[in-house]
């Protein structure tokens, strides 16, 4: 199923779609290679052609664990019908107590650096688990 989005995938693909799916994608190393710098990172052009046209015929979700809202900018003209963020948490309900929690969170890591030099990645949805 890791090759259904390339030419020699889509026969199978076809037969699958006969019945009632769901198909769900990660969103970096499966719709998008893997880049250097995660800001740089797109779906190419032809695969985004794909998506769009498997999204007419069955229901497409991305579950990234980039937060929704980037994410989702990336896919803007897929037809992707549902995206999910922070690996799984963050389906676009906010929760008051974690709005709370996120916001300490990214006041206090602004502009700051991971590991590496890398800058930090938004884990604020991580806060749920709290």
């Amino acid at each position: 199923m890791s090759a259904a989005l390339f030419p020699n995938g889509v026969a199978a693909l076809r037969r699958f779609c006969e019945g009632r799916v769901l198909l769900a994608f990660d969103f970096d190393g499966t719709l998008a290679p893997i880049v250097d710098d995660r800001d740089r990172a797109r779906i190419p052009h032809r695969r985004r052609r794909r998506i769009r046209r498997l999204g007419m015929r069955v229901p497409v979700a991305v579950i990234s664990g980039r937060s929704r809202a980037d994410v989702a900018a990336r896919l803007v003209g897929t037809g992707v019908g549902h995206v999910v963020g922070g690996h799984g948490l963050d389906d676009g309900t906010p929760d008051p107590a974690a709005v709370a929690v996120v916001a300490a969170i990214r006041r206090s890591i602004e502009g700051g650096r991971g590991p590496g030099g890398d800058r930090t990645r938004d884990r604020a949805i991580m806060s749920r688990l709290l």
